[in-house]
């Protein structure tokens, strides 16, 4: 689903958006948490590589998590057109 929302956005607004491997790896990383609160240790364990090297990946793991308990208070987020 990811992709076919990705490969859409306009050429001059690439830059502003994740690669598409950095969202395939914050998806590993996310589900690795789900499998890690689960108790499922060889699912975490096989989703979280290469992963966990990666610091973009973590980087939007920890903006989405700070925006889901934002609450009330979350920033606005700025709303860009990028389709043309």
């Amino acid at each position: 689903m990811k992709e076919k929302i990705h490969h859409p956005v306009n050429e001059k607004y690439r830059s502003q958006i994740p690669t598409l491997e950095d969202i395939r790896q914050y998806l590993h990383l996310h589900w690795t948490i789900a499998a890690l609160k689960q108790k499922q240790i060889q699912s975490a364990t096989q989703l979280m590589f290469p992963a966990i090297f990666s610091i973009e990946p973590w980087r939007l793991l920890l903006s989405a998590a700070i925006l889901r308990r934002g609450g009330k208070n979350q920033i606005a987020i700025t709303k860009i057109r990028l389709i043309d």
